[in-house]
């Protein structure tokens, strides 16, 4: 019987360090979200309704950001991506997951918008396309 039980502790132990912990993703602190590999192995869970404050920023020797401000993104459907020291995976199901270029395609577009009378342009326009393949 001791031995039984000092195998299911081990078994337990080594289980519950491989497995990565998951945390909903409006949940993630600023230091998680900025080194999400010192995290170990984690799972970000994204629920369809969270709404995501995004912010874009630019800096270099051409162009900065004099006026930054947030812009929110809707989840349209839930998923989840594992986050790990050397890659980044995603998951439908929470279970399954797969290299992001198996799963996903995108593209990143820009250009400008004016008001709707035209004239001058009033902003630069970044569009961020994903869908699933």
């Amino acid at each position: 019987m001791k031995k039984a039980v000092i195998m299911g502790v081990c078994l337990w132990a080594l289980v519950g360090v491989s497995e990565a912990k998951t945390i909903r993703a409006i949940q993630l602190q600023n230091t998680q979200w900025s080194d999400l590999g010192s995290l170990g192995d984690v799972i970000i869970e994204f629920q369809k309704g969270d709404e995501l404050p995004v912010r874009v920023n630019a800096s270099g020797d051409l162009l900065e950001t004099s006026r930054p401000s947030v812009s929110y993104v809707a989840v349209k459907r839930d998923f989840w991506l594992k986050a790990q020291k050397d890659k980044i995976q995603f998951s439908l199901d929470g279970v399954t997951f797969k290299e992001l270029n198996e799963s996903l395609r995108g593209s990143i577009e820009a250009g400008t918008g004016a008001d709707e009378s035209g004239g001058i342009a009033n902003a630069i326009n970044i569009n961020f396309k994903a869908f699933l393949k």
